[in-house]
């Protein structure tokens, strides 16, 4: 069964105001994951990434792929990314042995542990069993607030099948930090992520791979890419090697 999985989706993110992205992520579940994306301010490209390896979380992000706009990292960043992996589980369902399960027919929970790091997620089913969505209380600080957990919500508004597997293909995801603000509180993180949504077996040609860093972040390192295992599962190998050796 599947451990990894390459996904590009679409969608709108917060920079000050909603504008579109595309993005192309690599999720192991239990494992980690690096979700790497463009946007754009005017005429001006936005790209950068957000990861999960080793247990440690990272951000970092450049206009025009030069000038630095934000970088993070740190114990706070890190365990805020775990709860998104766990979140981020619903992908890559043939993963789920992974977690531990508990709940009724409407309502399962499912406890993932990651470097030592337990995160629970709620995940909603209707009555045909389709999934509505999926609820935690994960570490943030969402709308400035201080660090801690606050709920995060994902709504589940279509499901397609790829590979023989239903999955999301178009998802709401936000904070609720009960500031009255609804559900689109947060900037940069909260992003409503539209058709397509792919989902691809491990190839040797990637056609798209502008969306993706240019060094191997999983491994922490700027050597040759395909000596990192974990991305090879997740279907990265195929990165061109004129990109494996560039500094971020």
């Amino acid at each position: 069964m599947a451990a990894a999985a390459r996904l590009e989706m679409s969608g709108e993110i917060r920079l000050g105001s909603w504008r579109p992205f595309t993005a192309v992520q690599l999720l192991a579940p239990a494992t980690g994951f690096i979700w790497a994306a463009t946007t754009r301010i005017g005429p001006v490209p936005v790209s950068g990434y957000d990861r999960f390896t080793d247990g440690c979380g990272e951000m970092r992000w450049r206009i025009g792929g030069i000038i630095p706009v934000m970088s993070a990292d740190g114990p706070d960043v890190s365990d805020s990314a775990a709860g998104r992996l766990a979140g981020e589980s619903i992908f890559v369902p043939t993963t789920f042995p992974l977690a531990r399960w508990r709940g009724d027919e409407f309502v399962a929970s499912a406890t993932w542990t990651m470097d030592g790091r337990k995160e629970t997620v709620r995940l909603d089913v209707a009555d045909d069993g389709a999934l509505c969505g999926v609820r935690m209380l994960r570490w943030g600080n969402p709308d400035n607030h201080e660090f801690g957990r606050y709920p995060f919500i994902v709504t589940v508004e279509a499901e397609r099948r790829f590979g023989g597997m239903t999955i999301a293909s178009r998802i709401r995801a936000s904070w609720d930090t009960g500031t009255g603000g609804g559900r689109r509180v947060l900037p940069r993180r909260d992003h409503l992520c539209r058709l397509p949504l792919t989902v691809h077996q491990p190839r040797r040609e990637n056609r798209r791979r502008h969306f993706l860093p240019d060094v191997c972040v999983w491994s922490r390192r700027s050597a040759v890419h395909t000596d990192c295992s974990m991305c090879q599962s997740a279907g990265c190998a195929a990165i061109p090697a004129a990109n494996r050796s560039a500094s971020l």
